[in-house]
């Protein structure tokens, strides 16, 4: 398990995916159920002696970035698209378009 303190979303969503695979078992049913977490503090609280300063910066300067798009076009505009990946998954295709702006040979021919 993660034993460090983080907001980094990435990090939370990386954590919760392993333990999901240490817990889940094939056949049986599971219910989606609500994570709550403890022990919240400002980030001026956080330090960790082992995380790189720059990498650091970039985190929160992501996490700021996604928390005023959040802010402005509301909670669901931006999800992790991995914290969506299923192993195997691949989405349905039947009703995509054609990318005429980035692949030449799919421009439509004009006789």
């Amino acid at each position: 398990m993660l034993n460090r303190m983080t907001s980094y979303t990435p990090d939370i969503v990386k954590a919760a995916q392993t333990i999901l695979y240490e817990i889940y078992r094939q056949g049986f049913g599971y219910k989606t159920l609500m994570v709550t977490l403890f022990k919240l503090l400002p980030a001026a609280y956080q330090g960790d002696l082992w995380v790189d300063p720059m990498e650091d910066i970039k985190k929160r300067a992501f996490m700021g970035v996604l928390d005023k798009l959040s802010q402005k076009y509301g909670r669901q505009t931006v999800t992790l698209a991995k914290g969506l990946a299923i192993d195997g998954w691949q989405m349905k295709r039947e009703f995509l378009s054609k990318n005429w702006t980035t692949d030449i040979f799919n421009l439509p021919k004009v006789r």
